[in-house]
């Protein structure tokens, strides 16, 4: 079962600030006194710091950011900051309660004075005053941005971001059902250098025993599946559920059980063998034509980078994590099968790799159970000493009628006889559940996934997601710790 998780990034001890206000990029690093005004620098006397997971920067940063109005005073110790459009912030050294237009507001950090420097919020800041921020992790950054700022695209808290070895990101944003969108390309300051749109390509690569390599592509555009081998491109479609070219020859992805892709022909025989070499692709294109792809690649370990258009890949300077500040504040960072816990300076303490876990369903009868598998694949319900087995059965979709409508829709349905008799539907990772007059007799909703990972000396971690609005957290033994991502 797909999981369903917020990307941020992480690579760098430098922390990046990067602000387009008004048509202008502002750019500060952490341990850095230079700040970057469209690629233009000047010299601030307080670098940015990061307290309580959040940005603090010094007033000029503030002032050159949103081209507004500071004022403070030393009495009270407040800070006043004034929009162009006449938003006022008034807040006060060491309380966590400002006020925006005269209202309270509670501050997940209280600004500071450090080295005889007022430290201000920028993320309140800049929301306050109606602006999207983005914090990515593989460069310590905080991008702000307007809406309307010409951009062509806003910013997700699902975007994946990478750098390259001369400071340039590469943001994929992702749409809120985590498809791609587009790829955008800035350089160090902050400033984007070039945009694509996602084309809906999907590229897995395979190669055979003798080294001949095959591509098998999705277009999820328009719902095109082809297959690149020897220079030449076939086109396929699903007959009687099976991906099948011109000449009657089926191909079979198996991605789950060795990595294999067969080829046979319309007698069944198999014809051709190649194993996947663990390369995907995502491709990008401008309205041009012109392509750039992304790929994910394994060497030694997942990296993800360029593929240039002779097939030369390119690893990226970071490699793509989930960031997530723990109630101990320690940082916990899932990065593929691996859970890696540092310290509040992200130095790493502990490396555990997965081992397993669970998705829980609570059925109708208010209990929570355990089902296991894929869509693809089918799955095993475990409910007390009874085990229910689901295949998938695609004669169900020429037979919806059979089934109540008015709850559930027919969109992205997926139908599974049970060994117990009844017709499974799944849809969201949730399933109702049909006996075979078509009524509807019961129902599992997805509430919670845990993974489990384990360290060489047989450490224990178990990280747990929450689909009913609780938090996530792991639990290390006995001791339950909180998690929340890693923002600006």
């Amino acid at each position: 079962m797909k999981r369903s998780v917020k990307l941020l990034i992480l690579i760098s001890a430098m922390a990046l600030f990067s602000a387009t206000a008004y048509g202008k990029t502002v750019n500060l690093q952490v341990n850095s006194d230079q700040i970057y005004i469209d690629g233009n620098a000047l010299t601030i006397d307080q670098p940015p710091v990061i307290a309580d997971s959040r940005t603090l920067v010094p007033v000029r940063a503030v002032s050159e950011a949103f081209e507004g109005e500071v004022s403070w005073d030393a009495t009270s110790k407040t800070a006043t900051v004034v929009s162009l459009e006449g938003d006022e912030i008034k807040l006060t050294i060491g309380s966590k309660t400002a006020y925006l237009n005269g209202k309270a507001v509670e501050l997940d950090v209280a600004p500071a004075i450090i080295n005889e420097r007022t430290m201000l919020p920028i993320r309140f800041i800049a929301e306050s005053f109606g602006f999207d921020t983005r914090w990515i992790e593989e460069s310590k950054s905080i991008i702000v941005q307007k809406e309307d700022s010409g951009e062509g695209i806003g910013i997700g808290d699902d975007d994946i971001s990478y750098t390259d070895a001369e400071g340039n990101v590469y943001i994929e944003h992702v749409n809120e059902d985590m498809s791609l969108e587009a790829l955008r390309i800035t350089d160090k300051s902050g400033k984007t250098k070039a945009m694509y749109k996602f084309s809906g390509a999907y590229e897995d690569m395979y190669i055979s025993k003798d080294g001949k390599k095959l591509t098998f592509t999705y277009n999820s555009k328009d719902d095109t599946y082809t297959v690149t081998k020897d220079g030449t491109e076939k086109s396929l479609k699903y007959v009687d559920f099976v991906l099948t070219d011109d000449e009657g020859n089926t191909y079979d992805v198996n991605n789950g059980i060795g990595g294999l892709f067969t080829v046979k022909d319309k007698n069944g025989k198999v014809t051709e063998t190649y194993t996947f070499t663990e390369e995907t692709h995502n491709i990008f294109e401008t309205e041009k034509g012109e392509k750039v792809c992304v790929a994910i690649k394994y060497e030694g370990g997942y990296k993800d980078g360029f593929v240039d258009e002779n097939g030369k890949f390119t690893a990226f300077d970071n490699d793509h994590e989930l960031a997530m500040m723990g109630s101990d504040n320690r940082i916990y960072s899932l990065k593929h099968n691996y859970l890696l816990i540092s310290d509040d300076q992200y130095n790493l303490k502990e490396v555990l790799k997965e081992t397993g876990g669970n998705l829980f369903y609570i059925a109708g009868d208010g209990e929570e159970y355990p089902i296991d598998g894929t869509f693809a694949e089918g799955y095993t319900i475990v409910r007390g000493d009874k085990t229910i087995v689901l295949t998938c059965d695609f004669e169900e979709e020429h037979n919806k009628e059979l089934f109540a409508r008015d709850s559930y829709g027919t969109e992205d349905e997926v139908y599974y006889k049970g060994d117990d008799g009844n017709t499974y539907v799944g849809k969201d990772n949730n399933f109702k559940v049909y006996d075979g007059q078509g009524n509807e007799i019961d129902t599992y909703t997805a509430c919670c996934q845990e993974i489990n990972y384990e360290d060489e000396k047989g450490g224990k971690a178990t990280i747990c997601y929450s689909y009913l609005g609780e938090s996530d957290c792991v639990k290390i033994g006995d001791k339950r710790i909180e998690l929340n991502a890693i923002m600006g």
